[in-house]
Order: C-alpha cells, then structure tokens, then sequence
C-alpha cells in the first residue's frame, strides 16, 4: 500500500515579515520544496487521490489563503515542480481583507493548475461550535462561492483550526 504525507502551510513570508503566527520563512520553505524534488516527492491535488497515487506522493497544503502563497511560495513551487492545495474562508477574498489572496489571483493559479482550491468555510469560524444548520451554511456558502467566483465543483473540504 502506497502512503501518503500531508504537509500544511499558512504564511510563506521573508524574513521578519509575516501576518500568521504559523508563518515559514520562504528560504525555508524553498529548502523544503528542493529536499522534496531531489528525493523523489510528487506533489498532487487532493482531487487525484481517487487515482493511483504515485510513488512518494505527497499533499502540500495552504490554510486560509494568504497573499504570501501567491507571491512567495508558487514561484518556488514551480521552480521545483510542485503544486499546492488552497483551502480558504470565502469570506477573506469576497471582503477583500488585507493580507489575503484575491479571487483573480486565485482564479490565476487555478486555470494554470499550480494549485487547487478548495472550502476552509466562509467566515473561519470553528464548526464545532455551531449548531447544524449554521455548520451546514458555512460550508455551503463558501461551496457556493467558489462554484460562482472560479468555477469549482470542489469536493473538498478543510476544517478550521486543525480539527476534525
């Protein structure tokens, strides 16, 4: 049986800089992507593990959507052959909220399949908390939102704060 890692980032800054308290620095993310390239890691969509996976597969994530992903981390993604998975609250981009990814540069990375984007619910509200109905209207929402602002029948789905 083939196995499969999950890494998961947040905010990819230069040094010093950073929103996230859970912030990589870039050059050290990029040591990450080599290390990755050079032993033989093949980075996929969360859609392709329906699919045989491949050998060394692995899931490289982002949480929330920040601005740093777009500018500093998919460059040395394709530097280094790798793709992402984005799970954001739908909330962030259709506010325009400083420090967040907006819809044209997430549509961007989803037409030129650098990464994937997915629901982390539309206000990043922790879902456990919530009665049913609403659960099911944070999700829905965001589902909603990403189907008319990019397109994206997602089947995918983040919860926030590392819970599940």
């Amino acid at each position: 049986m083939k196995k499969l890692i999950v890494i998961y980032y947040h905010d990819i800054v230069n040094v010093g800089e950073g929103f996230s308290y859970q912030r990589v620095e870039k050059e050290n993310f990029e040591q990450q992507m080599c290390y990755l390239r050079d032993y033989g890691y093949q980075s996929i969509f969360f859609e392709d593990m329906e699919k045989e996976l491949p050998n060394k597969a692995i899931l490289i994530t982002f949480d929330d959507g920040f601005e740093t992903v777009y500018k500093n981390a998919v460059p040395i993604m394709k530097k280094y052959g790798m793709k992402g998975n984005i799970y954001l609250p739908t909330k962030y981009v259709e506010e325009n909220t400083e420090h967040f990814m907006s819809w044209q540069m997430l549509k961007e990375l989803h037409d030129t399949n650098q990464c994937s984007v997915a629901a982390h619910t539309h206000s990043h509200v922790d879902i456990r908390t919530l009665d049913e109905e609403n659960m099911k209207k944070e999700i829905e929402v965001s589902n909603q939102l990403l189907q008319e602002r990019l397109g994206i029948n997602t089947n995918a789905f983040c919860m926030p704060y590392g819970k599940y």
